[in-house]
């Protein structure tokens, strides 16, 4: 307790005569929480989608107005097993498109370019890359229109995620050993600058611990702030986002809300600890 309390007096005492000296620091934490909070739900995101598209083996199959949609099944069901179909018609396909887009819905006004269509499930032991090849042969009968197989988005959902990670994941870790980095030359700097205030307090009996506990306050709490800040940033912008983009955006679980700046805090005492001891 006394070590904590040193450490706050000498820690507040030098935020109040050198602000901008935690200004970089905290810029630079804020911003890499807040890129790190991003990364993690756009993460959390994909692998939702493609959980949700993966679970199941379905189709939608876009008609023109004069084709048979039980002509289109008796083909379908020659071929591979359907376990069950849905006819919408365009204007239900309508109020589909607007429940789940309502802001291009009301862009469109009164006009409706969404085709009728079939939704097809289909049974979840047939071979996916068979389905493919059935859907791809259908593209050329007559009253059809278009295909798109769910199973195609999820391989696309996939490959993006792959790719989401090598990208998200190099610059996260930039991020996080520039702030590292910072946190360490602030408190560099701090020891250097009590440098004679350490040795007298050694010199009176105070262990090395005792006189280090400011500089490992300061790196803890000024990872702790810029961790805060940084969630804050993101809960704004998420908020704001959700509102216009709801069936996009999941909320990310309630843990990564508080283990975040916990491990923000814990790379700023492990940073101080090093660059203490260094001095």
């Amino acid at each position: 307790m006394r070590k904590l309390l040193y450490g706050m007096k000498v820690f507040l005492r030098d935020l109040v005569a050198n602000p901008r000296a935690v200004f970089l620091p905290l810029l630079v934490l804020s911003l890499s929480v807040f890129v790190l909070y991003w990364f993690l739900l756009i993460h959390h995101n994909l692998s939702l989608q493609i959980e949700r598209l993966g679970s199941e083996l379905s189709a939608r199959i876009f008609l023109t107005q004069e084709a048979s949609p039980e002509e289109i099944i008796s083909l379908l069901r020659g071929k591979i097993k359907v376990e069950n179909w849905r006819y919408v018609s365009r204007e239900e396909a309508r109020e589909e498109f607007s429940r789940l887009y309502p802001d291009l819905a009301e862009a469109l006004g009164e006009d409706n370019p969404i085709p009728p269509n079939l939704l097809i499930k289909f049974s979840s032991s047939e071979d996916p890359v068979k389905i493919r090849a059935v859907l791809q042969n259908l593209r050329r009968e007559r009253g059809v229109e278009d295909v798109v197989f769910q199973w195609d988005a999820v391989e696309k959902f996939r490959s993006l995620k792959a790719k989401f990670e090598a990208v998200g994941g190099f610059l996260v870790l930039l991020l996080g050993l520039a702030s590292a980095l910072i946190i360490g030359n602030l408190v560099a700097v701090g020891v250097a600058s009590h440098r004679w205030e350490r040795q007298l307090m050694e010199l009176l009996g105070a262990s090395p611990g005792f006189s280090s506990a400011p500089f490992i306050f300061m790196g803890a709490a000024i990872s702790l702030i810029g961790s805060l800040l940084g969630l804050g940033l993101f809960l704004i912008s998420f908020l704001a986002l959700r509102g216009k983009f709801p069936e996009f955006l999941s909320s990310l679980p309630g843990i990564y809300l508080w283990a975040v700046p916990l491990l923000g805090c814990a790379v700023g005492i492990l940073s101080s600890l090093i660059f203490t001891r260094d001095f």
